[in-house]
């Protein structure tokens, strides 16, 4: 599971985490949250479940497409390769 953190700058706190782009690398994504730290770790939360099921969600639909690839960037290898 994807690891996150929250951070105050002035008034506001924002949270942050770090996402598989296109290319397999792993790049830190970062949004503003509220005043409150409390609902900015809630949105954190929410936003890392987010990325788990979009992330196990387009596994699923990969595998199904391309039986022969195991990963997304062996599905990229495979469209650049064909």
């Amino acid at each position: 599971m994807a690891k996150g953190s929250v951070r105050k700058k002035g008034k506001k706190w924002y949270y942050r985490f770090y996402v598989e782009d296109a290319s397999g690398k792993m790049v830190q994504k970062e949004y503003a949250g509220t005043e409150s730290k409390s609902e900015t770790e809630k949105l954190l939360r929410k936003a890392l479940e987010d990325y788990e099921n979009k992330k196990r969600d387009t596994a699923k639909i990969i595998s199904i497409l391309f039986p022969q690839c195991y990963s997304s960037h062996s599905v990229l290898q495979y469209f650049q390769n064909n």
